[in-house]
């Protein structure tokens, strides 16, 4: 029995946005949707790599390190200590959206103990991508520094942003990674160019910089109301997962249900399924619940938002991974497990379930009843199947364009 309390997120002090997929399933527009009736939007994780492509009343923003809350003057946004902060694209980001009349700064908090991207972390990158390049192992990264970021957070040789607030510490610091991880004949130099620029960010910035992590414990305390926004991770009380209609992914790595043929154009086209940090075209598939599955089993969704229904219009059919049949042995992946490894993905093939697709436009539809049937049956074939009530439709690319059932 599917639980279909519809979820208010008035009533709960903390809730939290996460995909369901690879990426792209839509947090951006399910965040805005929120944001709007809290205090705090608090990003815990993730870099300038990442990136949302918000449409609110008709015009776009594209936010890559900034919270969806900061499109609204009264949420208070935060950066937390996951995540790992280039200050540069951060004041890029923040700049745009003061020509755009939104003023981001005073409500701006960034964890102490959150790490900086340094460009050095950035040459790493395109350095390890190249090499990898050569040998045939490339990962796709989107050359962001942020895997070199988090190494050095794990080697215990990264930067705190609360480093600046001692800045004979923090000097010595950012000379350090530099030494260590890049050309010995410029790392003086690169170093002490990288040093003058966080001089003048810091002076930007240095408002900023707090322990955000008391901060959330005492807005908990005082009962107000947070928006955790991220792709995993843990949670205070109630969270919600965002799942895309069909699947996408960007990089190289396994994609069970990818499709190269004309359902590919329509869908990447009619999705406009293009990377907001790298413009990179996203490899697309049909919707894969054996990894739905898997990530409800983890998480323990209370509703899920399904984006882009309306992406799915005009198709000749729509098919959904249901199972994975075992290439060798015929047998069926026991249903709420999901392969560890590629090597161990690559022994399975999907079971696809086939449903008609329908040819009348739904982004104007307001009330799930009006949609029509064939993509109300689609819609409660993948509740059926995730024991999760589907709460919200996304039906356009608007925030607006969100049909709430319940």
């Amino acid at each position: 029995m599917i639980d279909k309390t519809p979820f208010d997120p008035s009533i709960h002090k903390a809730f939290l946005v996460a995909g369901m997929q690879w990426g792209d399933e839509g947090k951006g527009k399910a965040v805005t949707t929120f944001a709007k009736d809290v205090d705090v939007n608090a990003k815990y994780n993730g870099g300038h790599n990442a990136g949302h492509e918000i449409v609110l009343n008709g015009r776009q923003y594209k936010l890559h390190l900034l919270p969806g809350g900061c499109l609204y003057p009264s949420t208070t946004n935060v950066l937390g200590h996951g995540m790992v902060i280039h200050l540069t694209s951060l004041l890029e980001e923040i700049e745009i959206l003061r020509e755009h009349g939104i003023e981001v700064l005073d409500r701006l908090l960034i964890s102490d103990r959150a790490h900086l991207l340094l460009d050095a972390h950035i040459e790493i990158d395109r350095r390890m991508e190249k090499a990898r390049l050569s040998s045939g192992g490339q990962i796709g990264t989107t050359l962001r520094g942020i895997g070199p970021c988090h190494a050095t957070r794990s080697s215990r040789t990264g930067v705190l942003v609360g480093s600046m607030l001692h800045w004979d510490s923090f000097k010595k610091n950012v000379m350090d990674i530099y030494k260590i991880h890049t050309d010995p004949e410029t790392s003086e130099k690169m170093a002490a160019e990288e040093i003058a620029r966080h001089e003048k960010l810091y002076n930007i910035f240095s408002r900023c910089i707090c322990d955000t992590g008391y901060f959330i414990s005492e807005a908990v305390r005082e009962g107000k109301r947070i928006l955790l926004e991220g792709a995993n991770g843990s949670l205070l009380d109630i969270n919600m997962g965002i799942l895309k209609c069909y699947q996408t992914r960007v990089g190289m790595g396994p994609f069970p249900t990818e499709f190269f043929d004309e359902n590919y154009n329509h869908i990447q086209k009619d999705g406009t399924e293009v990377g907001i940090s790298t413009s990179r075209v996203r490899r697309c598939g049909w919707l894969d619940l054996v990894a739905a599955r898997y990530v409800q089993r983890l998480n323990c969704f209370n509703a899920i938002q399904l984006t882009k229904l309306d992406v799915l219009t005009g198709l000749k059919e729509i098919k959904v991974c249901v199972d994975y049949r075992n290439v060798k042995t015929g047998d069926l992946l026991e249903r709420g497990r999901f392969p560890a490894t590629t090597a161990m993905l690559e022994e399975f093939e999907p079971v696809y379930k086939t449903f008609p697709s329908w040819s009348e436009s739904i982004s104007n539809v307001v009330n799930y009843a009006h949609l029509p049937e064939r993509a109300r049956q689609y819609v409660e074939f993948v509740e059926k199947e995730l024991s999760c009530f589907i709460q919200w439709v996304g039906v356009g690319q608007d925030v607006k364009n969100t049909i709430v059932r319940g």
